[in-house]
């Protein structure tokens, strides 16, 4: 307190403390880049559900058909199962595969099965009908 008190009266000021030196920070080491990689599955399947999710909001009108009892949408393939099959099943497949068409523009096919054949595939027994969209046209 002593040389506090001296060094105001001679000085006419307070000493002031030397400022910690800044210790150096470690600079951090630059990483490597590692690219990306796509496999071409990944980039495929992401393009099916886009096809898909797109197909089915075209067809969004096909719940309101009473005797379709369900739709399944397989890449660009569409399978309508009907019960009772109906007199004009022909043009509402046609109805389906042109929208389904518009909507991704690419090929679509439509299948019409009856409705106990949910899961069907092609080459898996009978079906009633199919037809294909192409170029906003059937085929």
């Amino acid at each position: 307190m002593r040389v506090l008190i001296i060094t105001i009266l001679l000085f006419g000021c307070v000493p002031i403390e030397p400022e910690p030196t800044p210790t150096p920070t470690p600079t951090p080491k630059p990483t490597p880049k590692v690219e990306e990689k796509h496999t071409p599955a990944s980039i495929t399947l992401s393009n099916f559900s886009t096809k898909e999710s797109t197909i089915r909001n075209a067809i969004k009108y096909a719940k309101d058909i009473k005797e379709i009892k369900w739709i399944e949408i397989d890449d660009n393939d569409i399978y309508v199962g009907f019960k009772p099959v109906p007199s004009d099943w022909k043009p509402i497949i046609i109805g389906i595969a042109l929208s389904g068409n518009k909507a991704i523009n690419y090929g679509v096919h439509t299948w019409a099965v009856n409705s106990g054949q949910k899961g069907w595939r092609p080459g898996q027994g009978s079906y009633i009908g199919k037809v294909t969209a192409r170029y906003g046209k059937i085929q």
